[in-house]
């Protein structure tokens, strides 16, 4: 049973997915039309889902790599068939931010390279340890990068191709959930255990997003594969539905991950 079975609200796709849903019958028809392979920007978990399902209704096939096997977004191969792309198909560089004084943040980080006028598609997973950030990124904006991003926050950086690291990736702490509906305020509520007041003020002020994108509606009906961040709090992601209680409530497998501050 999947998630998308047992949430009400009508259809799986919502309106602010719909235009990323159009690309994605455009890329998916290219491919059929041309039989040649399609290589996508970064992609979310819920778009990547998305382009999955759009594909496989048109007999398309699709792999995703974003750098390493644990990458939450990922840069897609839409092909006519199951032609096998290698990790070096897929064009994504991992580079090495370091600075020699205090510490780096993953807000400084994505801030800074964006501050360059790189769009936040050609950017996959970054991960910090210290004064150290792997981030994966395009092949095509290395050069740009090498020459315009010095800084992260209030800290100069070293920045260098890296062959020899790579992302641990997020472990996210499974659990299950029992839920009247899958509304966004109950989910937060039952994962951060909050009352439902305190999980919609949280919506409605700007504290929750949902696929790395503004929410602020606290009855969004959630789906399988969704992110939603929290913060002070952390990521809830929507795993797949168990089944119904005796009572009729739901079950819900999450993922939680803390903010480690």
């Amino acid at each position: 049973m999947s998630v998308e079975e047992t949430s009400s609200g009508g259809g799986w796709l919502r309106p602010s997915e719909q235009p990323f849903y159009r690309r994605a019958m455009d890329w998916v028809s290219f491919v059929r039309r041309e039989m040649n392979w399609k290589l996508t920007d970064f992609l979310t978990p819920r778009e990547l889902q998305i382009l999955e399902s759009t594909a496989r209704r048109e007999r398309c096939v699709i792999t995703g790599y974003g750098g390493a096997l644990v990458c939450e977004r990922q840069r897609a191969y839409i092909m006519p068939d199951d032609w096998q792309p290698q990790p070096t198909d897929f064009a994504v560089v991992l580079l090495k931010a370091a600075t020699a004084e205090g510490t780096l943040s993953h807000s400084a980080v994505l801030g800074s390279i964006l501050g360059t006028g790189i769009d936040r598609r050609k950017i996959g997973d970054i991960e910090v340890d210290g004064n150290t950030a792997i981030v994966a990124v395009c092949e095509d904006i290395v050069p740009f990068l090498k020459s315009n991003w010095q800084q992260a926050g209030r800290h100069a950086i070293s920045l260098a191709v890296t062959e020899g690291m790579t992302f641990h990736g997020p472990t996210y702490e499974r659990q299950q959930v029992s839920l009247a509906s899958l509304r966004l305020d109950a989910l937060i509520g039952a994962c951060c255990h909050w009352s439902r007041t305190k999980a919609k003020d949280a919506v409605t002020s700007g504290d929750v997003t949902l696929n790395f994108g503004e929410v602020d509606a606290p009855d969004e009906n959630l789906t399988e594969g969704d992110i939603i961040s929290v913060r002070h709090f952390g990521r809830i992601r929507v795993f797949t539905a168990v089944g119904e209680s005796r009572k009729g409530r739901l079950r819900i497998e999450v993922g939680i991950l803390k903010s480690k501050s």
